[in-house]
């Protein structure tokens, strides 16, 4: 019985060792979790805000297409203004270039008159002269 005892003993101690061993196994398992559960959760930290990130990044890139199409919009409306008024300048260049020419066609037809009235004066004076005797012009 002794014997027996012993060995039965021997197998306790030797169970006491296999359960401190998986004790200790378990435990370096429980630490491993723990890590790997922190990790995830660093990882769903990291996760969220890349997520978050990225909508920010794809609401600014909206907000910057919404902002050319805007800019592309007025520049077009500015476009159209200048061209409208272009035109407008141009009309009135044009009116103005009419004048011009109607001013530059009188003002030579008042011209050609001055002439023919200076042409007529001369020769008025010129029978004035011619009618007045020779003795009163002061000749023989």
């Amino acid at each position: 019985m002794a014997a027996n005892e012993a060995s039965l003993q021997c197998k306790v101690h030797a169970l006491q060792a296999e359960k401190e061993e998986a004790q200790d196994v378990i435990a370096m398992r429980d630490t491993e979790i723990a890590e790997l559960k922190q990790t995830n959760g660093q990882l769903d930290s990291w996760n969220w805000e890349w997520h978050r990130q990225h909508e920010s990044l794809a609401t600014m890139q909206t907000m910057q297409t919404d902002q050319r199409k805007q800019m592309d919009a007025m520049s077009e409306e500015i476009k159209a203004m200048v061209n409208l008024q272009m035109r407008g300048y141009q009309k009135e260049l044009e009116h103005i270039a009419k004048q011009q020419g109607h001013a530059v066609a009188r003002k030579q037809k008042l011209l050609k008159e001055l002439e023919a009235c200076n042409e007529e004066i001369a020769s008025l004076e010129q029978r004035k002269q011619d009618s007045i005797p020779q003795t009163l012009r002061g000749g023989i």
